[in-house]
């Protein structure tokens, strides 16, 4: 007999509320344009100032763990459904402030590199031939020389790459690369990542026997990295950092979700991850329907994520400024994580649950960076930002604000993860079944039988739980089995008798 499956409940609307007012302006005006659900747009929007961030700004709410902004975020989007254009709107700032540096660094400093490494090289050259048949004592003063030329050109190889923020279709090794050239802060945004998920499936180019989702894993806290090839040149990152917006179809999310190696404390549980239900919507035609994103909006969402990457991504990627944090604050920090350790204690040691307080702290961040920015008009259709968060503590509205946008992506992820759950618990009925089957019934099971020797379950918690359900479905009754000598009763479960039909 298996669990029946009810119909599910709809999903809450996104919490926009919760945003700072450049942010949720922008993402009304995205669904409104778009026709599209605010589930589509505001938590794009959201991975958007986080990877505008980078590493210019962390926060310490909880003891010993410094905290950056950086999300994971992945969106489900049917074929139709106005993703596309929804992933270019919320990523447009971004997308233009790249473009800028990368023509500035073309025009400007490219050329001036390419000079200085043509002069390093002749300076090289000429220094080598001095080594040749040089005196004893002349000769540490050439190699000293010919040390700091080529320490110099190192350097310009490193700045020879340019600056980018962000990257699209990338392999792990290249990412890895990347990551050391820019300062060890990126993003991966991807708005068709079947791609980016295939190579972390390890599908792509591979049989997907093994996942290659390493770099991604310590790029998201932080870990430092050594990687050494047959051939390149080793790479060591300290403390990567690297914020993901990923796009994809239901099917794909729902692959990774019935991927363990994903699932178990692999990298699905670092995911905000989210399915707006959104369709094709019929056009109407009506007429005064908005084309176009009103320009306060846009503008106004524009000039704040210049002025983050500026503030933040660039300027502070090498001295990230430190953000305090109030009583308050830290005391909804404190209480959330002692739910968690309460139910983890109770055997609920879901690897996502693990990851909600640190997601929720990292949500904070962002939305205090955006909460504390002034925005102005310069000119008609012209906007101009000043962000000074790294000014002030995080506060307490800020930290509940980031609990409800946290709690609303965990009621996406446990619907995600239902079916999975449904699966597992009716494998966990079969194997009890036949446990229980041959058995008298005055003698029936316990929920020790269940986790000795991981039977069924893997500890008393689980089984405790297990029994309940089956008990409230209707699948067994409990007793108070007699004991044989001097101990209590204990509480048992056998098969309801059913009548025959």
């Amino acid at each position: 007999m298996k669990r029946e499956r009810g119909s599910e409940p709809r999903l809450p609307d996104f919490p926009a509320e919760c945003l700072p007012p450049a942010l949720a302006a922008q993402a009304r005006a995205i669904a409104n344009v778009c026709r599209v659900p605010l589930a589509m747009s505001a938590p794009m929007i959201l991975a958007t100032a986080s990877a505008s961030l980078g590493r210019g700004v962390r926060v310490c709410a909880l003891p010993g763990r410094v905290t950056p902004p950086n999300l994971f975020v992945l969106v489900c989007k049917t074929s139709g459904s106005g993703g596309s254009l929804t992933f270019n709107h919320a990523t447009t700032p971004l997308v233009g402030v790249q473009k800028t540096l990368r023509r500035e660094f073309e025009e400007n400093e490219k050329p001036r590199l390419d000079a200085e490494r043509a002069d390093l090289a002749q300076q090289i050259e000429v220094t080598k031939r001095g080594l040749k048949g040089a005196a004893d004592d002349d000769r540490s003063t050439l190699l000293d020389t010919l040390t700091a030329h080529n320490s110099k050109l190192a350097e310009l190889e490193k700045r020879s790459a340019g600056r980018l923020l962000y990257v699209t279709d990338v392999t792990p090794e290249k990412l890895a690369e990347m990551l050391m050239e820019q300062g060890e802060a990126l993003a991966h945004l991807d708005s068709d990542a079947a791609d980016a998920l295939g190579i972390i499936l390890g599908t792509r180019y591979g049989k997907g026997d093994h996942t290659q989702d390493s770099l991604w894993l310590k790029s998201f806290t932080g870990e430092p990295v050594a990687i050494f090839r047959k051939n390149g040149e080793p790479i060591h990152l300290d403390a990567p950092c690297l914020a993901v917006l990923f796009v994809a179809t239901p099917d794909k999310v729902q692959e990774l979700f019935r991927t363990p190696r994903l699932t178990s404390g692999g990298l699905l549980p670092r995911f905000l991850a989210c399915d707006p239900g959104a369709r094709p919507m019929p056009l109407d035609g009506d007429d005064d329907a908005p084309h176009a994103l009103p320009t306060e909006a846009a503008q106004s969402y524009e000039a704040a994520i210049f002025t983050a990457v500026q503030r933040y991504r660039i300027s502070a990627e090498d001295d990230p400024d430190d953000i305090s944090i109030t009583p308050g604050a830290r005391q909804l920090v404190r209480a959330d994580w002692n739910r968690f350790c309460a139910a983890a204690s109770e055997g609920a040691d879901s690897p996502f649950e693990a990851r909600h307080v640190e997601n929720a702290i990292r949500i904070a961040l962002v939305l205090h960076a955006f909460r504390h920015i002034a925005i102005e008009q310069r000119a008609p259709g012209t906007y101009g930002a000043k962000m000074h968060g790294h000014e002030h503590p995080l506060d307490e509205e800020t930290m509940r604000n980031a609990l409800t946008i946290r709690d609303w992506f965990s009621t996406h992820q446990r619907a995600f993860l239902a079916p999975q759950r449904v699966a597992a618990d009716d494998a966990s009925w079969e194997k009890a079944e036949e446990l229980v089957k041959p058995r008298a019934r005055e003698v029936g099971i316990t929920a020790r039988d269940l986790y000795i020797g991981h039977r069924v379950c893997r500890d008393a918690a689980s089984a405790e739980r297990l029994l309940s359900e089956w008990k409230e479905e209707g699948r067994i009754e409990s007793f108070e089995r007699e004991h044989k000598g001097a101990g209590r009763p204990a509480t048992a479960y056998r098969l309801v008798k059913r009548p025959r039909t």
